[in-house]
């Protein structure tokens, strides 16, 4: 495990790549001064067209894009197009497909096509591929990835920044498909391949799905590993980040069932995760699941339903319904077998509200068999919703 996690690249020893697009402009830009005139008027139009295509609806927008002949072919406008796509990837998935696959029609056409454009190609068809993989279209997203292998494959590109975001999304791929050697191993290329680039931020997010790949696999201690990586480039990190990280450690702190060091490091991660809804309705699950097995059972109650209330708030039907569960057993446990049942009455609530993995149907059927309940019983629940958290949800419509 240490050796699969060093940086063994014979490219470590060298700069941060740029762009070749970007290079090419700088130079244009300093030698002609025309040519600099004409690229601040293409990157004025790109910003517009930007303004145009977010404000219209999905169908409007793939449809002004189809039509145009000089309009929204600009490498600049794909670019921002990309970024949206990729900041909307987390929070709206059928977004970012969307924002992807208009970038991709921007830069499709033959006349445009070049080593340059082919990257931005590359790159868009990489993203619809990762959204089509977080909607559940899994077939679709490996087509897609695919895809970008090939056309990647065609024009020497040497943007490593695009390798290494090709190998995260593809290992997050293989990762829903239960391909857990090759997912992790992609992954720890694409750390690699981010450190060479001097991306901080974006390498240790590659090793934190790789951590989540020990988890998934019931290797905590191997989740433990890659933590102490990344804690190496803690002062580097954004907030977000680091709250990722205290919640995979906590996660892997209560496999190990190392009870001290996970009531050490609650504060810690309570802290950090506190201005991040999601993040800190997890971080509340462990502390209630925690003060649960102390005996501290009001703990437990308030900690619990913060947690179900938080990650209910923002739309994480599945997660709810974990805490819901971890609540249910606290009763249990207690003998509270009527407030037990309410608990697992709102776990089954959430799981009917959103989008959850075709499995939990199991989880459902057994929740409404309410007179089934026991201690053992939630807790193989629990357990069943814990292996299907990473696996595919039920595609929405698209936009």
């Amino acid at each position: 495990m240490a050796d699969e996690l060093e940086l063994e690249s014979p490219l470590s020893s060298q700069p941060p790549a740029v762009s070749p697009y970007d290079s090419l402009l700088a130079r244009n830009e300093r030698s002609a001064p025309a040519v600099a005139t004409r690229l601040a008027v293409e990157r004025r139009d790109a910003d517009r067209d930007l303004g145009l295509l977010l404000r219209l609806g999905g169908e409007e927008a793939r449809r002004r894009v189809a039509r145009a002949r000089r309009r929204f072919r600009s490498p600049f406008l794909a670019q921002h197009l990309l970024e949206h796509s990729r900041a909307a990837m987390e929070v709206s998935p059928a977004r970012a497909r969307h924002l992807a696959d208009l970038a991709y029609r921007v830069v499709l056409y033959p006349r445009q096509r070049n080593s340059f454009t082919v990257e931005l190609m590359t790159t868009a068809l990489v993203y619809r591929a990762q959204a089509e993989a977080l909607l559940g279209d899994l077939e679709t997203a490996e087509l897609g990835f695919a895809l970008a292998r090939r056309l990647r494959s065609r024009l020497p590109i040497t943007d490593f920044g695009l390798r290494a975001e090709m190998d995260l999304f593809e290992g997050l791929l293989c990762r829903k498909q239960r391909r857990f050697h090759r997912a992790d191993r992609l992954l720890l290329r694409a750390w690699r391949l981010f450190l060479t680039q001097r991306t901080v931020s974006r390498a240790v997010e590659a090793l934190l799905e790789f951590v989540l790949s020990r988890l998934l696999q019931g290797d905590p201690l191997g989740a433990l590993e890659g933590l102490q990586r990344c804690r190496r480039f803690a002062g580097e990190l954004p907030a977000r980040i680091l709250a990722r990280c205290e919640i995979a450690r906590l996660e892997a702190l209560f496999a190990l069932e190392r009870w001290e060091a996970l009531r050490a490091a609650l504060p810690v991660a309570l802290g950090a995760c506190r201005p991040f809804p999601r993040l800190h309705g997890h971080a509340c699950r462990f502390a209630g699941r925690l003060a649960s097995r102390r005996g501290r059972t009001a703990e437990a109650e308030r900690m619990l339903l913060a947690s179900w209330g938080a990650l209910r708030g923002r739309g994480e039907d599945f997660e709810a319904a974990r805490s819901s569960l971890d609540l249910a057993e606290h009763y249990l446990r207690r003998g509270a077998r009527g407030r037990g049942q309410q608990a697992a009455e709102r776990c089954l609530h959430s799981l009917l509200a959103g989008d959850v993995p075709p499995e939990a149907r199991l989880v459902i059927q057994a929740l409404r068999r309410g007179d089934a309940l026991s201690v053992a019983t939630v807790a193989e629940l629990r357990g069943t919703l814990d292996r299907l958290r990473d696996a595919p949800r039920p595609a929405p419509v698209p936009c």
